[in-house]
């Protein structure tokens, strides 16, 4: 009997162990993947990037969207913390792949290169509050730029399909359909997401 228990605690110290080892690597690529996109590294957000992705679009394209996006003739999108506080919901294993859901508040500055009129601050404002990604937007006329604040979602995946390294999908209300094509409807539901 003693033996049986002994054993049975050893296995239980090994799978925490496993877990524990598992947040911390998730951790450490959080915060690797987050400072990539704050200092607008391409390469090392699309590194970083579920692979399914790249089904769908090409890393070249990708590329160039998010270019397009972060830096283009109109205007320049930046974070604005260079650290945040992640909260790191509970490992969930689904079809034998480990998800994690990731929480935390982000905050971007949107500049734009001409100065905007009064009308199209309002409309401008209108629409990103509208979107629901954002819960607070605040128009800096001495910038001439949004401050833009909202939560964000992360899923970090280690499995299989990502070569046993920890690879990430945004998700929100807006990026959902795209989500669950990269993870699977099932997946995203069961994340409870």
């Amino acid at each position: 009997m003693k033996q049986l228990l002994c054993s049975f605690l050893v296995v239980l110290f090994i799978s925490f162990s496993a877990i524990a080892q598992n947040k911390e690597a998730l951790k450490v690529e959080v915060e690797k993947m987050y400072e990539a996109s704050y200092i607008l590294d391409y390469d090392a957000i699309l590194d970083y990037t579920h692979p399914k992705l790249f089904d769908l679009i090409s890393k070249e394209q990708m590329t160039q969207v998010m270019q397009n996006l972060f830096e283009n003739e109109a205007f320049q999108i930046r974070f604005v913390h260079p650290k945040v506080s992640f909260n790191y919901g509970e490992f969930q294993k689904i079809n034998g792949t480990d998800y994690c859901v990731i929480n935390y508040n982000n905050a971007m500055r949107m500049t734009f290169d001409k100065k905007l009129s009064d009308e199209e601050v309002a409309e401008m404002k209108k629409s990103l509050l509208t979107s629901k990604e954002y819960e607070k937007v605040t128009y800096e006329k001495d910038r001439n730029s949004f401050f833009i604040e909202g939560k964000s979602i992360l899923i970090g995946v280690l499995g299989e399909a990502t070569q046993n390294q920890w690879k990430f999908v945004n998700y929100s209300a807006s990026q959902a359909q795209l989500a669950k094509t990269i993870l699977g409807d099932d997946v995203v539901e069961k994340l409870g997401l």
